[in-house]
């Protein structure tokens, strides 16, 4: 019988990454006279957006920011919503606007996401802050790639050299992360999950890393022995969220693996207070705003 596979646990590493985010809030508010100030924008009400923003209202209200979440009605119409994000653009205590994905199919993400002010994109998802990543700019870096790429520094997985295959659904967070794997030198494989060799694909990687949103499609079939495997998808199945991975068979095949729920998900919220005290220390550094009264 083979030994059981390493747990990636991420929550000791976002604990660390939130109180540094808390001691920057505190720091901003003592030298400018106000904390870090994060707009959370739902417009729509799939469960996944609803849920992630309070989680994300949440954080920032624990880490000393100033937090306002704006539920858009349903049936909001894009004009709407690019009216509500041009007004968080321009108010001078937002510091970062984070509008939740999955979007109503009726609205265009393109659109959304590009009209909000490259500045204060905290989530990285702008053309802008997309284009700093690909060219190796200074940037506020997407959430859940980062945190992607902080498991791999848990792991002790340095990508450089090793065979990666990202499973993905077409989305923007599996292309940016790509670019953050190629930039630490691995060789990549970005792959649908509905692709037909996919299984073969899979198995080829050192590092598997899937983004797919489809709980519990990756078995043991698609698992090299020995192999880092990173959970970063999922989904509602049977009433609960479960990962893209049976956590059983990985365990039973990998080498190590970072289930979604204890990995990338508190990773990628404390990846999202990192980039909100960077967009405030950016915004009173660059403008050069006295401290607010």
């Amino acid at each position: 019988m083979g030994t059981m596979a390493r747990i990636i646990d991420g929550t000791g590493a976002a604990a660390e990454l939130m109180a540094a985010a808390a001691a920057g809030a505190a720091d901003l508010r003592l030298r400018y006279g106000r904390p870090p100030g994060l707009a959370i924008v739902v417009a729509g009400d799939d469960p996944r957006a609803v849920l992630w923003a309070g989680e994300e209202e949440r954080a920032a209200v624990a880490a000393g920011f100033h937090a306002e979440l704006h539920r858009m009605p349903v049936l909001s119409s894009l004009q709407a919503v690019l009216q509500m994000i041009g007004r968080l653009n321009d108010a001078p205590e937002i510091d970062g606007v984070a509008v939740q994905l999955p979007l109503p199919e009726e609205l265009d993400a393109a659109d959304v996401l590009g009209a909000i002010a490259p500045a204060k994109d905290v989530l990285g998802l702008t053309p802008v802050q997309t284009g700093r990543l690909l060219l190796g700019e200074k940037g506020l870096r997407p959430c859940l790639p980062a945190a992607v790429m902080e498991i791999l520094r848990l792991a002790e997985a340095g990508p450089e050299g090793r065979e990666t295959v990202v499973i993905g659904h077409g989305g923007a967070a599996e292309r940016q992360l790509a670019m953050l794997l190629v930039e630490a030198q691995a060789r990549v494989t970005l792959i649908r999950a509905g692709a037909e060799n996919l299984a073969a694909a899979a198995r080829s990687a050192d590092l598997l890393i899937s983004l797919a949103d489809r709980p519990g499609f990756m078995d043991s079939r698609h698992i090299r022995p020995g192999a880092v495997v990173i959970d970063a998808g999922g989904g509602q199945a049977d009433g609960q969220f479960c990962g893209d991975v049976k956590p059983d068979e990985a365990l039973a095949s990998a080498g190590s693996l970072a289930p979604v729920v204890t990995g990338v998900v508190p990773l990628t919220l404390a990846m999202l207070m990192r980039n909100a005290v960077e967009a405030t220390r950016w915004r009173f550094s660059a403008s050069g705003m006295s401290p607010a009264s």
